[in-house]
């Protein structure tokens, strides 16, 4: 009897050891993708030649994993998320080939599309087989970013360095202050997952300390949709928490276009001046954002269908003085066209679908809160990286982050 405690404890010792290992293994897979854009501004060239090398590695790493798993072991079915990232870069490629001012750069799209097809595979796989080690290694990796872009705010409150377009914009580790949100929205789910079925706890001294980080970056960046998407998120967590009440993200979608048609396209924006003036302290005008979406509807006017594919960014300036035109729809539309966006809008539906399905776990409500709140903030920011869609990859296996969590996966 003896022996075989000491047997059973042996193999649950060795299962921790094993688990440590994988969960190192893809820390390291991904970390490369998680590049801050510090780094992209060749402030470093050693660093930023480190994670170049380092993406291709994990790419080729990846996609052999997910080859053996897909051929081989056939324990590896893609969800309907990745085959939609399959089709944006497809719609992608196509406008830029049609597009003879896109054509010169199809090699370097090429590339970023083998880049990051594996990453979305690699995050498919994981959260369909290990979700709950996913979480935890999420969370790590944004923990380190956010504490970082925190770091570079006190050090240097004026900005680790300036671009002036326009206006003067500062820029800090995680890049232009408006970007933090989307690491700071994956960096609390992740969190407060953690806390609640890893540990057990509502609450932890470790997500708490990323609430109060969160909170201060966003007061000092001064960034209204930060701020908004934070108290929309909080909103809705305290609604599904004390009164019961189920957010459906699409309301979130159907909230995201009226929003488009009131700011964007009729911008008749008046109507909100005092609470943009008076209470977030910002003027889209003034911010020359009514500008640059005006001029990017005069081109998607002239190519709707496909858009202008992937250009060089100094095209992009030329056109409406951005690189890109602060607007996540008017992206995809300048892109890809509306071939793209309702694409887009066809995962966010199944995303709902997804999250509606198990409405009251809290899994799905921090989630839901999450994208809902990105759902308005992307009517000002483009967001035009590919962490904006991991939480997306976390909603459509949301059943299996809650059933992995229930069975106490470690």
């Amino acid at each position: 009897m003896l022996r075989l405690v000491i047997r059973n404890q042996k193999r649950v010792s060795n299962y921790k050891y094993s688990l440590s290992i994988s969960s190192i293994l893809w820390f390291f897979l991904l970390i490369w993708n998680f590049e801050p854009q510090y780094f992209r501004e060749d402030f470093i060239p050693v660093i930023h030649t480190t994670f170049v090398v380092g993406r291709l590695a994990s790419a080729l790493i990846i996609s052999g994993i997910i080859f053996l798993r897909l051929l081989r072991f056939k324990d590896y079915k893609p969800s309907g998320f990745f085959l939609f990232i399959v089709v944006e870069e497809f719609i992608l490629l196509l406008a830029s080939t049609l597009n003879p001012e896109a054509n010169k750069i199809i090699r370097v799209l090429l590339d970023n599309i083998l880049l990051v097809i594996p990453f979305i595979a690699g995050l498919d796989y994981m959260f369909q087989k290990k979700p709950v080690k996913m979480i935890g290694i999420l969370l790590l990796i944004n923990e380190i970013l956010l504490y970082g872009n925190m770091i570079s705010l006190i050090l240097h409150p004026n900005g680790l360095y300036n671009v002036v377009i326009g206006n003067t914009r500062k820029y800090y580790l995680l890049g232009q202050q408006n970007q933090t949100i989307l690491y700071i929205m994956l960096g609390l789910v992740t969190s407060l997952l953690h806390s609640q079925y890893v540990t057990k706890k509502r609450f932890s001294i470790r997500n708490i300390m990323l609430i109060a980080a969160s909170i201060y970056m966003e007061i000092k960046f001064k960034s209204a949709a930060g701020l908004v998407g934070l108290f929309i998120f909080t909103g809705i967590f305290l609604l599904t928490e004390f009164k019961h009440v189920s957010i459906d993200l699409r309301w979130g979608l159907i909230a995201s276009a009226v929003v488009f048609l009131i700011f964007v396209v009729f911008q008749s924006q008046e109507m909100f001046t005092g609470i943009l003036v008076n209470i977030l302290h910002r003027d889209i005008t003034a911010s020359t954002r009514t500008t640059i979406w005006a001029k990017a509807m005069l081109y998607i006017e002239r190519r709707p269908i496909l858009g202008y594919g992937a250009e060089l960014n100094d095209i992009a300036i030329l056109r409406f003085g951005y690189v890109t035109p602060h607007n996540r729809w008017l992206y995809m539309l300048y892109r890809g066209g509306f071939v793209f966006l309702i694409a887009f809008i066809i995962m966010v539906l199944k995303s709902a679908q997804k999250l509606s399905s198990t409405k009251f776990e809290r899994a799905s409500v921090y989630l839901t809160g999450a994208l809902f709140a990105l759902m308005l903030q992307m009517q000002f920011e483009s967001y035009d990286t590919t962490i904006f869609y991991i939480l997306f990859i976390m909603a459509f296996h949301v059943k299996d982050i809650i059933i992995a969590i229930k069975e106490k996966e470690v």
